[in-house]
């Protein structure tokens, strides 16, 4: 969205805000009171071109389908004032979670997409069955359905005649800082010896937190890092003194610790929603010029063999092993060079005629 809006208006709508984490948010300084004020009342411009604005709620409606719809419908009526506010007409509604499927078809958008990133559907308890629920209404009302993967684009084949692959993609210029940039080693990089192994992403249910237990004994020299916040109770991996958690790192900061890495890796589970996913990670170890070590996934083949694959333990290390003896400029370079190839700047490009040649289909069948 931000690369759309160097082409258009967009008014980014975040995911709801419950009042325990804003609280959180305030007490921990991440922001203001004068900026809650703007993002939660009438959003503000992050440019001339991007307005971002934070929904309050009070707490999580996601569990519970009649608050949802109620505040959908306020909500609703509170976005023709934001698009009053900012100016927004003639606009395209993207929607990205399924819980906001009343939206569509209710605020006189020209043009509805459904942005499905991922299986959403693979979650636990009961919300797993009302995301389906929202998610298969959702796909009989939008014009439009852009999907990361083969897998998520087959899944919908039957129930929509427009479906559009748009894989994920990296901010390669941002990345390839790590390749030509002489970034200092980060202070809490510094005193961590090497080969460092790399995982930059927040430790979901998905991430194989025993796996990475497993190559942490095995081999008991080398280091890993973890960067992003642990979500699921995995406490027994602090137990590991090789496992090192480093915590959620500012955007602008994350070339500089790919750059004293020495390999990437994507430890995840063989779930649903790994099978039917497209990890951004990837294309940022590689932008960064990093060779990568992963789990078996279908989108994988699209790497070519730019990434390593390993299902056990004692494979996973020989992979790392090899990939460790792999950092020749020419195998930096190509990695970049592939990278260079998936950019943002090329998913808006086409992203954009998609939109064209659907507003002209919609408009004519109209």
């Amino acid at each position: 969205m931000r690369r759309l809006a160097e082409k258009t208006l967009v008014l980014y709508i975040e995911s709801p805000m419950d009042v325990s984490t804003l609280c959180k948010t305030i007490f921990l300084k991440k922001i203001s009171l004068k900026q809650v004020f703007k993002q939660a009342i009438f959003g503000y411009a992050l440019n001339d071109k991007l307005i971002i604005y934070t929904p309050l709620v009070p707490f999580s409606l996601r569990r519970y389908p009649v608050l949802n719809k109620i505040w959908m419908c306020l909500f609703r009526r509170y976005l023709g004032f934001l698009t009053w506010k900012w100016k927004v007409q003639n606009y395209i509604l993207f929607i990205c979670y399924p819980l906001a499927e009343e939206l569509v078809g209710s605020l006189n958008e020209v043009l509805s997409c459904y942005d499905c990133c991922d299986e959403l559907t693979d979650i636990s308890g009961t919300l797993s069955g009302i995301v389906n629920e929202y998610e298969l209404r959702l796909v009989k009302k939008v014009d439009l359905i852009l999907t990361t993967t083969p897998v998520l684009a087959e899944k919908f084949r039957r129930l929509h005649n427009r479906i559009l692959l748009i894989p994920n993609a990296a901010d390669v210029e941002h990345f390839m800082q790590a390749v030509n940039c002489n970034l200092q080693c980060p202070d809490d990089l510094k005193n961590i010896s090497k080969p460092i192994i790399g995982f930059v992403g927040a430790v979901q249910h998905w991430v194989d937190t025993p796996l990475l237990k497993e190559i942490a004994k095995l081999r008991p020299h080398w280091n890993f890092v973890i960067i992003g916040p642990v979500h699921n109770a995995c406490s027994d991996l602090y137990m590991y003194k090789n496992l090192h958690f480093l915590g959620r790192k500012p955007y602008h900061a994350l070339p500089a610790y790919l750059k004293h890495i020495q390999v990437g890796i994507v430890p995840f589970k063989q779930k649903k929603i790994v099978f039917a996913a497209d990890p951004i990670k990837i294309y940022e170890y590689l932008a960064s010029g990093l060779p990568v070590v992963s789990t078996p996934m279908p989108k994988l083949k699209d790497f070519l063999d730019l990434v390593r694959i390993a299902e056990t333990p004692m494979e996973f290390v020989k992979q790392i092993e090899d990939a460790l003896h792999d950092n020749s400029a020419e195998a930096i370079m190509k990695r970049v060079n592939f990278a260079k190839e998936h950019s943002w700047d090329k998913r808006v490009e086409q992203l954009v005629l998609a939109l064209n040649k659907t507003l002209w289909e919609t408009s004519e069948h109209k």
